[in-house]
């Protein structure tokens, strides 16, 4: 563990034979210079010169790293193309090096286009592991999402089904949009849009950007929260999602006076569709911080039951659900009079 820490250092360390590295006395030795060389490759694009003057050891380290700075997986393959370009000048070494270096590309959080039109098609993907590889990703995408999250975080002699960071995730899943259109002091139209998959076989939590509704003396704050929730059957308990809408007092004088919210909740799961209706009403809007209003039964035919998922509608692995909600903020009679009271204090 005195060892130096020294790019050169650690690429002797880890160009050792494994039955050496797989010594219980020299794992931690081993282990240590992975976590060296993954730190000072956090950014491979910032480095690119130093990343092809690596050995096979040192960039497979690298490329299996949790730590890279990347947006989309496509990116580490491109990375590995350009390391067999610059250091391969034989058929041997190209098919050696790339098969070595997929066993740490993530193929299964590529896009099937890209696996399909890029990788399979790639003159360094032909051999048979390789090709084992591409298969096994695409066998990973035909599984339910259930399915999906039993394989991603159980224990494995590889990391190819785990995203490699929450970005990752994100970006192949889809990213939270929100609209607010049509807006008037006391009256609003606000388009939320999330990855439902995300909310319910990840347990996140999505929040639209915040909006105010109000007149000068009352205002509120307003945003819409998506979150996994249960709901009980006659022999389960089955995970769905729930949509709040939450509010915040935007001033001193909105903690004091009640207001009345009536809101109309539409959604529709493809973007070509149309929007259905699926709530309306009204509820008081108080003070402080809380939930106007939740709903957990829009999503009737996609729970998970028993560890495998039923959907009645088409969903696709990164398909987004949309939301449309026509919020107006209107006072009660109480606050009516309290409006009075202040102006005339005025």
């Amino acid at each position: 563990m005195q060892f130096p820490s020294s790019l050169h250092a650690c690429l002797l360390v880890l160009g050792l034979p494994e039955a050496l590295k797989s010594n219980k006395t020299v794992q931690p030795v081993v282990d240590h210079c992975r976590g060296y060389l993954s730190q000072q490759f956090l950014d491979i694009g910032a480095h690119k010169s130093d990343f092809l003057s690596l050995s096979l050891e040192g960039v497979k380290v690298i490329l299996d790293s949790e730590l890279l700075n990347v947006q989309y997986e496509e990116e580490i393959f491109q990375y590995l193309l350009d390391w067999i370009e610059a250091n391969c000048h034989s058929v041997e070494s190209w098919t050696h090096s790339a098969e070595q270096l997929s066993e740490v590309v993530r193929f299964p959080w590529m896009t099937g286009d890209f696996i399909e039109d890029v990788v399979a098609n790639n003159p360094l993907m032909q051999s048979a592991p390789c090709q084992a590889l591409i298969m096994e990703a695409v066998k990973f995408k035909s599984y339910t999402h259930a399915r999906q999250q039993q394989i991603m975080w159980k224990k494995t002699l590889h990391n190819r089904f785990r995203p490699r960071n929450p970005l990752i995730l994100e970006n192949f899943w889809g990213n939270i949009k929100t609209y607010v259109l049509q807006q008037t002091d006391m009256r609003c139209q606000v388009y939320f849009e999330f990855p439902l998959e995300l909310v319910i076989c990840m347990g996140e939590t999505f929040q639209s950007r915040r909006f105010i509704l109000g007149s000068l003396l009352n205002k509120y704050t307003f945003y819409i929260d998506a979150k996994p929730g249960l709901v009980k059957a006659s022999y389960n308990s089955q995970l769905t999602c729930c949509i709040n809408i939450m509010v915040l007092p935007a001033n001193k004088t909105s903690e004091e006076v009640p207001m009345w919210l009536e809101y109309s909740i539409a959604l529709k799961r493809d973007s070509c569709q149309n929007y259905d209706t699926k709530a309306t009403g009204e509820c008081i809007v108080k003070g402080s911080e809380s939930s106007c209003a939740e709903f957990s039964d829009f999503f009737p035919g996609w729970f998970i039951e028993r560890g495998f998922s039923f959907p009645r509608w088409n969903l696709t692995i990164n398909g987004p659900v949309f939301f449309k909600f026509d919020l107006y903020l209107k006072p009660t009679a109480g606050s009516e009079r309290a409006h009075v009271e202040q102006y005339t204090a005025l």
